[in-house]
């Protein structure tokens, strides 16, 4: 997202650790689009 004012930075590592959030089954494609709503409405 690009908002005026705010600089993030960011960066991917390989590690051996697993994933331990919850976006797999029922509920992911739910949950991204409210999060995603959520920031398109603050981005406003």
């Amino acid at each position: 997202y690009e908002v005026p004012n705010v600089e993030g930075i960011s960066y991917t590592v390989y590690t051996n650790n697993t994933y331990t959030g919850a976006m797999r089954g029922f509920g992911a494609t739910e949950a991204a689009f409210a999060y995603e709503r959520q920031m398109d409405c603050i981005a406003r």
